[in-house]
């Protein structure tokens, strides 16, 4: 089974990394980063694990919707093949 990492859009993934490869944040993209590549689900993150997504992949956690709340915004989507 794929974990949340292996599901996050490409252009996410670049930007954690970058944020990892910067050097300035020694904790934040790389736990953020950790969880995604433990979880399956996305309603397996804790609220503080979503909040973190959001600020690591540069979205505003005021915008929001009901559908990021299942990764939506997130996640590549599953082909029904």
């Amino acid at each position: 089974m794929k974990t949340l990492w292996d599901t996050l859009k490409p252009e996410y993934k670049n930007t954690i990394n970058h944020y990892i490869k910067e050097g300035r944040y020694t904790t934040g993209p790389q736990l953020t980063k950790k969880s995604l590549k433990e979880n399956y689900f996305f309603g397996q993150l804790t609220v503080d694990e979503l909040k973190n997504v959001f600020t690591w992949t540069d979205n505003d956690i005021v915008n929001i919707g009901w559908k990021d709340l299942f990764g939506d915004r997130f996640l590549i989507k599953k082909s029904n093949k």
